[in-house]
């Protein structure tokens, strides 16, 4: 059984497919009719076996994902219309690395019955561990253990859902600033090193999330960078604890 599913998309750039019934895909044979990026295989990244075919005779190979995700966005260049890649890699792609062409990128749209999940290309991850290693048994036990749980955890699993529906239309989640009970107003840091309070239940969009490490007590903290959407320093980008925020 897969401990994780996510699913093969393809990027594609606006402008360079032009009209809306270009961005549509019925099945895997209308990939022939774009121009296509894709990794070289001793890169190490690896395609679905039903995709692979197209990619050799359709399309043109790159030295890595970044590379291609380059080519993609230029706006000069006709070689590569559309990218395919795992959903989560290609956005984390455009979030860390291309942030300003974003808007740019698109995703095509897929049929929406006759497959699996709403997703043309599944790709499923599993975990494996040797069975020489004895401690491997005691290992698994935990692990499937802990997995049981977190399957029945279903308001985690809702808020992933939320999420990966978010990450679906290349949007960032929006946010609500909760504070600390009895505070009405929290405490943030803006881009020129000015400290501010900002009212608590102001809204933002999250345009980061830093995981830190308190060394002193060993807890884990979070920073959180956010552009606020209302209030009165609506349009600021901050930057706060991600313990005071609470995703809508």
């Amino acid at each position: 059984k897969p401990v994780y599913q996510a699913c093969m998309r393809f990027f594609y750039h606006k402008r360079k497919l032009g009209n809306s019934s270009a961005t549509r895909l019925v099945n895997l044979d209308d990939l022939a009719r774009y121009r296509i990026g894709y990794v070289v295989e001793q890169a190490g990244y690896q395609y679905p076996e039903r995709l692979n075919n197209t990619l050799k005779s359709k399309g043109k190979s790159y030295d890595g994902i970044y590379d291609v995700f380059e080519r993609l966005i230029a706006d000069d260049d006709p070689e590569v219309q559309v990218v395919p890649a795992a959903q989560v890699v290609g956005e984390h792609l455009l979030m860390e690395f291309f942030p300003d062409s974003r808007e740019k990128i698109g995703l095509l749209q897929e049929p929406s019955t006759g497959v699996e999940n709403g997703c043309l290309l599944p790709v499923y991850y599993y975990l494996l561990v040797s069975r020489k290693n004895p401690n491997n048994a005691e290992f698994m036990d935990s692990f499937n253990r802990g997995y049981k749980a977190f399957e029945n955890d279903k308001e985690t699993l809702a808020r992933i859902d939320r999420r990966e529906r978010e990450r679906s239309s290349l949007r960032e989640p929006l946010v609500r600033l909760e504070g600390l009970p009895g505070n009405s107003r929290i405490l943030a840091d803006t881009q020129d090193g000015e400290r501010i309070h900002v009212p608590r239940g102001s809204r933002g969009i999250l345009l980061d999330w830093t995981p830190k490490r308190n060394t002193e007590d060993d807890l884990p903290h979070a920073r959180a960078t956010v552009r606020l959407i209302n209030g009165p320093y609506r349009g600021l980008v901050v930057t706060l604890s991600g313990e005071l925020l609470r995703i809508e």
